[in-house]
């Protein structure tokens, strides 16, 4: 089960890669843009990564690691996004 703060955290990470799974972005800028310490940001990466939600990839220019949607988390996203519709 996944927390709002988890759910914020995946969204902006859709949002950052413009919805394209293969596309890596920064989880520390993400997690700051949602203001989280750094552990908090390594806290929800490995539950969405554990998920199945994100990928991990290469430590980017922070020094955190790269991530990517996958497309599961995309498809969580979207029913998230249809569900605030109704």
């Amino acid at each position: 089960m996944l927390h709002d703060l988890e759910r914020q955290f995946l969204a902006c990470v859709h949002s950052t890669s413009g919805g394209k799974k293969s596309m890596q972005v920064d989880a520390a800028a993400v997690g700051q843009e949602l203001g989280l310490r750094g552990e908090q940001t390594l806290h929800v990466t490995d539950h969405l990564a554990t998920e199945g939600l994100l990928v991990r990839g290469e430590p980017g220019p922070s020094g955190a690691d790269l991530v990517c949607i996958t497309p599961e988390g995309i498809d969580v996203v979207l029913a998230a996004r249809e569900a605030d519709v109704e």
